[in-house]
C-alpha cells in the first residue's frame, strides 16, 4: 500500500492597491480616442443610390423541315449552343463586364471608365433571370447608368449576331454555289441526255404505248370488216356459181374500159350476125362478112383478155365470167346486180385489208420505238433521280441561308428586360448604425478588458513542503 504524504500549500499573498487615477485616466483616453474615430467615420458618412434591372436570356433552338417530291423530306437544324449545363447568361455576364461594353456605356454620359465602374451582377438560381444592381451618387445618375449599359449591351449583342450570321451566310453561301454548280451541270445532262434519246417529255412513252394500244384496237375492227367482207364473197360466189379467183377476174375484166369496149362491140356484131342469119343462108356474102368481122372482133376481145388475166381463155370462159351468160332480163338483172355486189365486196375486202396490213406495219414500228425509248427511259431515270437529289440538297442550302437570316438568337439569345430601373433607394456608406453599435461594442469591450487587466489577483508561492 502507497503511503500518503501531506501536502502543505502557502498561503495567499494580499493584492496591493492600485491607484485609481491611473485606471480612470487610461479608460477616459482609450474611450476618447474609440469616440473620436466613431464620430471621424460619421462625418464622412455619404450617400449612395442604387437601383437594379432584372433580365430575361432564354436559349432558342429552330428546326425547318423541307418536303422534296419522289425525294423525301431534308430537315435543317439550329440548335441553341446552350446544353443543359450551360447558361447563357454566364456568357452574357462576361459580355456585360467587358471593358468594350462599359467604355460604350460610359462615353453615353461622358463618364471616364473608373467613374462608371461595374454593376454588380447576380444569376438568380432555377431561372433564366440576371440582376444587375447599380450605384451611384445621386438617383439620376444611377438610372441613367442602367439604360446606358443595357443599351451598350444591345448594341454588342446586335454587332456579335451579325458578326455570326456574316460568317454563317459566307460559308452558306460557299457550299450554295458548289450545289448550284452542280444542279446546273445535272439540268445540262439530262437536257443532252433528252436530246440524243428523242425523249422529249415523261408523257411520250405513256403516249406511245396509248396510241398503239388504239391502233391495234383499229386493227381488231378492221380485221372483222374484212372477215365479213371475205364471207360476203363466198356467198355471192357460190350464188354466181364461180370461185373467188375467178370473180376477181370477172373484176378485172369488166374494169377494163377497152376489154368492155370491144365485148359491146362483139355483142353488137354477134347481134347483127343473128339478124342476118334469120334472112339469108349461111353462104350469103354479107353473112359471110359478118362473120368474119366477128371472128376478128372475139380474136381481139380474147387476147385482151388473156393480156389482163394473164393466161390464155376462150370464149366459155368470157362468158362465164360476165354477164352475157343471162337468157332473159330479170335473170340478167339479177346476175348483174350480184356481180355489183361481188365487185363492191371485193374491193371493200380488198380495201379492209389493205389498212390491216398498214396497221401491222405501224403497230411493229411502233412497238419497236417504244421498245427502245423503254431502254433509253432507264438512263433518263438514273440521270433525274441524281438531280433531284441535287435539287433536294440545293433546295435545303437555301433553306439554310433563310433561316440563318432570319434565326439571329441562336448563339445570342434576345435579351428582355422583365423590370427596372427601379426608383434607385438611397443608402449611407458607411451606414451610421453598423458605426454606432461598433462604437458601444468596443468601448465596453475594451473598458472591461482594461478593468480585468487592473483588478487581476496576485499570488506569491511561499513554499511547498512534502514527506516522505
Amino acid at each position: 500500500m502507497t503511503p500518503q504524504y501531506p501536502i502543505h500549500t502557502a498561503p495567499t499573498v494580499p493584492i496591493p492597491k492600485r491607484r485609481w487615477g491611473t485606471v480612470i485616466g487610461l479608460l477616459l483616453l482609450v474611450n476618447s480616442i474609440i469616440l473620436l474615430t466613431a464620430f471621424t467615420a460619421l462625418k464622412k458618412t455619404k450617400e449612395t443610390y442604387s437601383t437594379q434591372v432584372n433580365l430575361s436570356i432564354p436559349s432558342s433552338s429552330s428546326n425547318t423541315s423541307v418536303n422534296v417530291p419522289d425525294i423525301g423530306t431534308a430537315s435543317i437544324s439550329n440548335g441553341s449552343p446552350y446544353g443543359a449545363s450551360r447558361d447563357p447568361r454566364a456568357n452574357y455576364q462576361l459580355i456585360i463586364e467587358s471593358e468594350q461594353v462599359l467604355s460604350q456605356a460610359a462615353k453615353r454620359l461622358n463618364l471616364p471608365l473608373k467613374a462608371f465602374g461595374k454593376p454588380n451582377i447576380k444569376l438568380i438560381d432555377e431561372t433564366i433571370v440576371m440582376r444587375m444592381t447599380f450605384s451611384g451618387d445621386t438617383a439620376e445618375e444611377v438610372e441613367a447608368k442602367a439604360n446606358a449599359l443595357y443599351e451598350a449591351l444591345q448594341e454588342r449583342l446586335d454587332q456579335l449576331r451579325k458578326e455570326e450570321i456574316d460568317r454563317r451566310e459566307s460559308d452558306v453561301q460557299s457550299s450554295l454555289g458548289v450545289s448550284r454548280r452542280k444542279l446546273m451541270a445535272a439540268q445540262d445532262q439530262v437536257s443532252k441526255y433528252r436530246i440524243q434519246s428523242g425523249l422529249s417529255s415523261d408523257e411520250q412513252i405513256k403516249d406511245l404505248a396509248k396510241n398503239i394500244e388504239d391502233l391495234r384496237k383499229s386493227r381488231t375492227s378492221l380485221f372483222a370488216e374484212s372477215s365479213k367482207s371475205d364471207a360476203r364473197l363466198k356467198e355471192l360466189t357460190q350464188n354466181l356459181g364461180i370461185s373467188s379467183q375467178q370473180a376477181s377476174e370477172s373484176f378485172v375484166l369488166q374494169s377494163d374500159s377497152l376489154f368492155q369496149q370491144t365485148l359491146k362491140n362483139y355483142s353488137d356484131i354477134t347481134a347483127n350476125l343473128v339478124l342476118l342469119e334469120s334472112s339469108f343462108t349461111p353462104q350469103f356474102p354479107k353473112v359471110q362478112l359478118e362473120k368474119a368481122k366477128q371472128q376478128d372482133v372475139q380474136s381481139a376481145l380474147l387476147n385482151r383478155g388473156s393480156q389482163l388475166l394473164g393466161r390464155s381463155i376462150d370464149q366459155a370462159t368470157v362468158d362465164r365470167l360476165l354477164l352475157s351468160g343471162s337468157t332473159t332480163s330479170s335473170s340478167g338483172g339479177s346476175r348483174e346486180s350480184l356481180f355489183k355486189d361481188l365487185v363492191i365486196t371485193q374491193v371493200e375486202g380488198n380495201g379492209t385489208l389493205s389498212q390491216v396490213k398498214t396497221l401491222d406495219t405501224q403497230i411493229l414500228q411502233l412497238e419497236n420505238r417504244l421498245q427502245s425509248l423503254v431502254q433509253r427511259q432507264s438512263g433518263l431515270d438514273t440521270l433525274k433521280r441524281d438531280l433531284q437529289m441535287t435539287e433536294a440538297v440545293f433546295s435545303s442550302k437555301l433553306t439554310q441561308l433563310d433561316v440563318n437570316r432570319g434565326n439571329i438568337y441562336d448563339s445570342y439569345p434576345l435579351v428582355q428586360k422583365l423590370s427596372g430601373p427601379d426608383t434607385p433607394q438611397m443608402t449611407l456608406s458607411p451606414n451610421p448604425v453598423y458605426i454606432r453599435l461598433g462604437t458601444i461594442a468596443g468601448s465596453v469591450l475594451i473598458s472591461s478588458a482594461i478593468i480585468a487587466y487592473t483588478f487581476r489577483p496576485s499570488r506569491r508561492l511561499q513554499g511547498v513542503s512534502t514527506h516522505s
